[in-house]
C-alpha cells in the first residue's frame, strides 16, 4: 500500500476527493460531452463567433450580472 501526505490546506474545507482516474475520466465525459461540428453547421457557428468577438472588441456588448436582466 502506498502512503501519501495531504497538506492541511487542501483538506481543511472538505475540498479533497480521491478517486480512481478511470472513474474520474468516465464521470467527466458524462458531465461535459464533447460535440464536433462539420459542414454548414460548423461554418455557421464560426461566423457567429467571429461576429460576437468583433462586437465585443468594438464595445457593442454590455455586461450583465444575471440572465434575468436580458428579459
Amino acid at each position: 500500500m502506498n502512503i501519501i501526505t495531504i497538506p492541511k490546506r487542501m483538506a481543511e474545507n472538505d475540498d479533497l476527493i480521491v478517486m480512481p482516474r478511470k472513474e474520474y475520466e468516465h464521470m467527466k465525459t458524462r458531465m461535459f460531452p464533447e460535440v464536433y461540428l462539420s459542414g454548414k453547421k460548423a461554418e455557421r457557428l464560426d461566423r457567429r463567433v467571429e461576429k460576437a468577438l468583433l462586437d465585443f472588441h468594438q464595445g457593442k456588448t454590455k455586461k450583465i450580472k444575471s440572465l434575468a436582466e436580458l428579459g
